[in-house]
């Protein structure tokens, strides 16, 4: 997969078969996703489909503070855990301090901005 995402011309000059792991990973994705929202949805007891709207810009925000490359190619699960760790914490510190809802967003779209900023400057180096 990193290969695909990095560059998917060189992955099947290689002969990876990208095509079959391309389909194989949406397969997978598409998996957990449903075994995620059975869980939302037992979890609130509710089937409301907007229910999750917000969970978008946490992963996003996740993925992007724990070094995932947006653009692919980089990045590794334990630290995107740990971007997810880190994440939770802040929306929860958020929710205790009753911060509004719309200003969470602004606050993790900040924190995304943040990182992609200083991932680049990062990679300069």
């Amino acid at each position: 997969m990193y290969l695909i995402g990095a560059n998917p011309r060189a992955a099947k000059a290689a002969g990876v078969r990208t095509g079959r792991v391309v389909a194989i990973d949406y397969v997978v994705c598409s998996l957990l996703a449903a075994i995620g929202a059975m869980l939302l949805t037992a979890r609130t007891g509710s089937g409301e489909p907007n229910l999750g709207g917000n969970l978008t810009l946490e992963s996003i925000a996740a993925a992007v503070v724990g070094g995932v490359r947006l653009t692919g190619g980089e990045g590794g699960v334990t630290a995107a855990l740990l971007g997810a760790l880190f994440i939770t914490v802040i929306s929860n510190a958020m929710n205790l301090m009753q911060v509004d809802g719309y200003l969470q967003q602004v606050l993790l779209g900040l924190i995304i901005l943040a990182s992609l900023i200083l991932g680049r400057d990062h990679k300069k180096r």
